[in-house]
């Protein structure tokens, strides 16, 4: 359904990162958000956006498994719950990007660093105009202002991993057949 966040969160950090659990419909179509600040001049961090699973106002371009633009087929998208995170780092001027816990942001196939403004009406779930709702399921969503270390990351995964049943990267690129 989507949820706006009135209060400024804050206007441009040095880090940020997203963190998400996520359950694909089995009609998934493209342009659905996770999270949109364009409302007050952040930008936008959602889903299969020109041919990108994620797609982080374009900074941030990532194929689950790897491979080229256009690699995602929705009928395909394996009934899991995946747990993803994306962290924006000016200190160490990049983006990366984890899946259940590991670190795919040598899969990436953008990777600059993205642009760290929240600001206010911040929306989760669906883009600032309240249309491209993400049609899944969300779980536990986190907004941290700092860049998560790799041990903070794997920490979050099984925090919550028992809960939504979800399976190791490489249990689930296994079973998927991701390179």
């Amino acid at each position: 359904k989507g949820m706006n966040v009135n209060e400024n969160l804050g206007i441009d950090f040095t880090a940020l990162t997203y963190s998400i659990w996520v359950h694909w419909p089995q009609d998934f179509t493209a342009n659905q958000y996770f999270f949109d600040a364009r409302n007050h001049g952040g930008v936008w961090f959602f889903p299969n956006y020109t041919g990108f699973n994620i797609n982080w106002n374009n900074n941030l371009r990532y194929n689950f498994g790897g491979g080229d633009s256009d690699a995602f087929n929705g009928d395909a998208w394996p009934n899991e719950w995946v747990h993803i995170v994306a962290i924006s780092d000016l200190d160490t001027n990049n983006t990366r990007i984890y899946v259940n816990g590991s670190n795919r942001t040598a899969d990436a196939a953008n990777n600059t660093l993205a642009n760290r403004k929240v600001g206010k009406n911040f929306r989760i779930g669906t883009r600032f105009t309240d249309s491209n709702r993400f049609q899944g399921k969300m779980g536990p969503v986190h907004i941290y202002r700092s860049a998560l270390t790799d041990q903070e990351v794997m920490q979050l995964f099984n925090a919550y991993k028992g809960r939504f049943d979800a399976q190791s990267y490489e249990d689930l690129a296994a079973q998927e057949g991701w390179s």
